[in-house]
Parts: structure tokens; sequence; C-alpha cells
């Protein structure tokens, strides 16, 4: 019918981006400077909340919710709600995308003087394996065996190995 049917309210700063994600059991939603909110699907209701450190972009993979500030990625247990893991971002001033394929993290992110790169972590070792230069990395994702980026910024599709 396309009418309301619940409303939560959920306070965020109105000049930075906001994510959300959804699981089996949850809803995730967060913004660059506000806490992670695991809100229940049947009351739309907030039922946790976890200081991760910030949290756009997003993703739900290998059973725990994966976000990322301007300064480190993070690993939230959706059972316990604990921050599991934590990735340093080095010299990065913005996080624009991120995935997680196999074993490996890949985040889209910006540098200073606008210099944008995407990196790729090993999940096992939890170490940096690679990084390419790419001017807007606006979208990463998994798919088809393959990580895609969308560079925005020359209007290009890129594809890694």
């Amino acid at each position: 019918s396309g009418r309301v049917l619940d409303s939560t309210p959920a306070a965020f700063d109105p000049a930075v981006h906001i994510a959300l994600v959804g699981g089996e059991r949850a809803l995730w939603l967060s913004s660059d400077t506000t806490p992670l909110l695991k809100i229940d699907p049947a009351t739309a209701r907030v039922i946790a909340s976890v200081d991760a450190g910030g949290g756009i972009p997003m993703a739900i993979a290998h059973g725990v919710v994966w976000g990322a500030s301007p300064r480190h990625v993070w690993a939230v247990d959706p059972v316990s709600n604990e921050v599991r893991l934590r990735l340093p971002l080095d010299n990065t001033i913005e996080t624009l995308s991120l995935a997680v394929a196999g074993d490996a993290l890949w985040v889209g992110a910006r540098r200073p003087g606008s210099v944008g790169v995407v990196l790729r972590y090993d999940l096992v070792s939890r170490r940096l394996t690679g990084e390419a230069a790419v001017s807007l990395p606006a979208r990463v994702l998994h798919a088809f065996d393959r990580v895609w980026v969308v560079d925005w910024d020359t209007n290009t599709l890129l594809r890694f190995d």
C-alpha cells in the first residue's frame, strides 16, 4: 500500500552519511559519527547500541556486521553485539565502500588531497595485502568470483582479481 507502518527515532548528525543493512535477525543503522544501532525488524525498535567508532559503509558477511570509519574497519558479532575485529586504515580521510569476498576485505577510500584508493585486507592474517589507485571508488561489490569497483570520478567499472 505504500503507507508507513512504524517509525523509530534515530539521532544522526545531518552533515554525515548514513548506512542501513539487514541480516537474518536484525537491521543495522549507523552514520559516520554515531553508534551502530541494532533494530528489531518485527517491532522497528532499537534493541542494542554498539560504539564501533563510526560506521559507514556497512556490509553483512561471514556472520558478522562489517563497517568502516576513516581510521579503521570493524566487525561486530550480531549475537553478542561486541566488536570482534578492528583493522587500521592508514592515511585515509573517508571510507566510501566495502565488500567481503571469501577471506578478503576490500575497502574503497580517499586519502588526503582527494586521492582515491582500493585496499585489500587478508582476513586470516589481518594484513593489508593489496592497494590500487582508483580516483573515487564509490562502490565495491563482490559478484561472479570477482571484485567490482565503480570509479565515480572517471565513470568506469573496474574488475579486480
